[in-house]
C-alpha cells in the first residue's frame, strides 16, 4: 500500500504520512484504530516496539520457514512467513528471501489451490520492487518482469524494466580493488572470481539467447557458430 493511499484512506496529506513513516512525527492517537484496520491488526501491535531484526534470526526465519513447507506443507509455511513479515514490516531482506521462496515451492511443488496465493505473492512484489534497498528492489523488479514476459504483457515488462535506474558506479570492482590496496590479497582474488563466475554465467544466458533467435529464424550455421564461439570464451575463463 502507497503512502498517497494510505493518506486517502485516513483523510490526511501524503507528506504527513511520509513523516510518519520517516519518524518525524506520529499519527494522532485517535487514527492508531483507523491504521490498525488498515493494516490488518490491532492497536498493541501496531504500537508495539520491536527490535531490529539481527542476520541470525533473518536465518532462523528462513529455515523455519523452509522446514515447515518441507514437513507440514506449504500453507503453514506460507502463514508463517506471512505472520514473520508482518512482525517485521519494515525488513525488506527478509521480505524478499520469504516471497521469492514461497514463489519457488508454489510453482516446484506444484500447490493444490496455488492461484489462492498468486496475489498475496505478487503484491509482495509490487510493494518490494518499491524498496529503499537496491538489491530488494532490483530483485523484485526483475522478477516482475519475468512474470510480465512470461503472461505477455510486453509493455509492462519493458515500463518495469525503464524505471530500473542504471548503474553509474560498479560496487563491486571498487572493493576488490580497496582490497588488493589494503593487501587483502584472498578476499581481492575471492570477489573478483566471483565475479569471472556471474560473468561466465550473463554470458551463457546472452549466448543461449542468440541461439534461440538463430534457430528460429532457420540459421543453423550461425546458431553453431555461437556455441563455438561460447565454448572458446568459457575455456578462457576457466569455466567448464
Amino acid at each position: 500500500m502507497t503512502q498517497e493511499q494510505v493518506a486517502q484512506r485516513l483523510g490526511v496529506s501524503a507528506p504527513a504520512v511520509n513523516k510518519w513513516e520517516r519518524g518525524i512525527c506520529y499519527p494522532d492517537i485517535t487514527l492508531i484504530p483507523s491504521l490498525a484496520r488498515l493494516f490488518e491488526t490491532d492497536a498493541n501491535t501496531l504500537l508495539s516496539f520491536e527490535p531490529e531484526l539481527g542476520e541470525e534470526e533473518n536465518l532462523a526465519i528462513q529455515r523455519e520457514v523452509d522446514r515447515l513447507v518441507r514437513e507440514e506443507g506449504y500453507e503453514a509455511g506460507f502463514d508463517y512467513a506471512q505472520e514473520k513479515m508482518r512482525l517485521y514490516p519494515t525488513s525488506d531482506e527478509l521480505a524478499i528471501v520469504l516471497t521469492q521462496y514461497l514463489d519457488g515451492s508454489l510453482m516446484l511443488r506444484q500447490i493444490p489451490g496455488a492461484e489462492g496465493y498468486r496475489p498475496v505473492l505478487d503484491d509482495a512484489y509490487a510493494r518490494l520492487a518499491k524498496s529503499v534497498v537496491p538489491a530488494v528492489r532490483d530483485q523484485a523488479s526483475a522478477m516482475l518482469i519475468a512474470k510480465a514476459m512470461q503472461e505477455e504483457r510486453y509493455e509492462d515488462a519493458q515500463r518495469i524494466l525503464d524505471g530500473i535506474p542504471d548503474r553509474t558506479v560498479d560496487k563491486e570492482e571498487r572493493q576488490a580493488i580497496l582490497y588488493a590496496r589494503e593487501g587483502k590479497d584472498e578476499d581481492a582474488a575471492r570477489t573478483w572470481e566471483a565475479r569471472v563466475i556471474r560473468i561466465a554465467a550473463d554470458l551463457m544466458g546472452a549466448i543461449v539467447g542468440l541461439i534461440e533467435i538463430a534457430l528460429r529464424d532457420g540459421r543453423k550455421d550461425d546458431a553453431l557458430e555461437c556455441a563455438h564461439r561460447a565454448q572458446l570464451a568459457f575455456e578462457a575463463l576457466g569455466q567448464p
